[in-house]
C-alpha cells in the first residue's frame, strides 16, 4: 500500500483505488482503472478516472454511488491503495542518466534521487518535464520554500526530464549565513543570492561589497557599496563565475577595562 497521496495525484491505468462507504449503507470495494481508464461497478455503468485528479474522482464516485447507496457527503472515503509504475527518462547533467522504473506516486524530484540528482555542472533552477510538447520547469530553490511545489510536478509515463547545463553559478563567501556556491537565474542578482545565503551576519562589514571576476584573462577585484547595491541605488549584473564576499567587523575595541580576579 502506497503512502497517502495528495488531492492533486492525478489517476491513471493501473492505479488501484479502495471505496468506503460508512453510513445507512457499508461497503468496502476495491477497484483498478483498466487500460481504457475506468472502473465497472457491479449493477453500475462505467465511471470514467483517467486523467482525474483524486478529488475530482472523488467527487464524482460520490455522486455516482449515491445513486446506489445510502450515506452522507462525510461518510464516503476514496483512498489510492496502490499507484501504478511507469518509465521516466532522465537525462543531461545527472549522476547517472537513463530510464528507470518507479510508483507513479513519486514526484520529478523523487525521480532525481534515484538517477544521483544533477552533477555539479548541471542546474537546479531550470529542470525540464518534457511530456509531448509540454514543458514544465522544476526549481529547487522554489522547492525549498515551499516543499507542496512538488506535488505540481506527477510524472507519466515516459516522461523525460532533462537537467541542463547551469549558466550562473556565484560563488558567496564572508559574512552570510550559508556561504557556498549558488545558482541565480538571468534576471537575479546580489539581492537575491544574500536571500538564499540566509542574509547577513550581525558582524557583517555593509559599507561594501567585494566582487571578484575575470576579464580578459585577468582576474579583476571591485569593490561596490553593499548598502547602495540593497537599496536599489546601484545595479550590479553578476555573471557566471563571479565570486562575492562580504567582509566582517574586525576592528578590536578600545576604550574598556578588563577585570579580573575574585570579583
Amino acid at each position: 500500500k502506497d503512502a497517502n497521496p495528495p488531492e492533486s495525484y492525478v489517476l491513471a491505468a493501473g492505479d488501484k483505488i479502495n471505496i468506503v462507504i460508512f453510513g445507512k449503507s457499508q461497503a468496502d470495494l476495491q477497484y483498478e482503472v483498466n487500460v481504457a481508464g475506468f472502473i465497472q461497478p457491479t449493477n453500475m455503468p462505467k465511471i470514467f478516472l483517467s486523467g482525474l485528479t483524486l478529488k475530482q474522482a472523488k467527487d464524482i464516485l460520490a455522486l455516482r454511488f449515491s445513486t446506489f447507496y445510502f450515506f452522507n457527503k462525510d461518510q464516503f472515503a476514496l483512498t489510492l491503495n496502490t499507484s501504478r509504475t511507469l518509465n521516466v527518462n532522465i537525462f543531461g547533467e545527472v549522476e547517472k542518466a537513463g530510464s528507470f522504473t518507479t510508483s507513479a506516486l513519486n514526484t520529478a524530484l523523487n525521480a532525481l534521487s534515484a538517477s544521483g540528482g544533477p552533477t555539479n555542472f548541471g542546474t537546479v533552477r531550470n529542470i525540464q518535464i518534457i511530456r509531448g510538447d509540454i514543458k514544465k520547469v522544476l526549481d529547487v530553490y522554489a522547492f525549498m520554500r515551499n516543499p507542496i511545489l512538488q506535488f505540481d510536478f506527477y510524472l507519466q509515463n515516459n516522461d523525460i526530464i532533462y537537467v541542463p547545463p547551469a549558466q550562473k553559478i556565484i560563488s558567496l563567501a564572508g559574512a552570510v549565513n550559508r556561504p557556498m556556491r549558488y545558482e541565480l537565474t538571468v534576471k537575479e542578482g546580489l539581492v537575491e543570492l544574500l536571500d538564499y545565503a540566509g542574509g547577513l551576519k550581525t558582524d557583517a562589514f555593509t559599507d561594501f561589497v567585494q566582487l571578484q571576476r575575470y576579464e580578459n584573462n585577468i582576474a579583476v577585484i571591485k569593490d561596490y557599496s553593499l548598502r547602495d547595491i540593497i537599496s536599489g541605488k546601484i545595479k550590479l549584473e553578476l555573471l557566471n563565475g563571479d565570486a562575492i564576499t562580504i567582509k566582517s567587523i574586525n576592528s578590536e575595541l578600545k576604550g574598556f577595562v578588563k577585570v579580573t580576579g575574585a570579583v
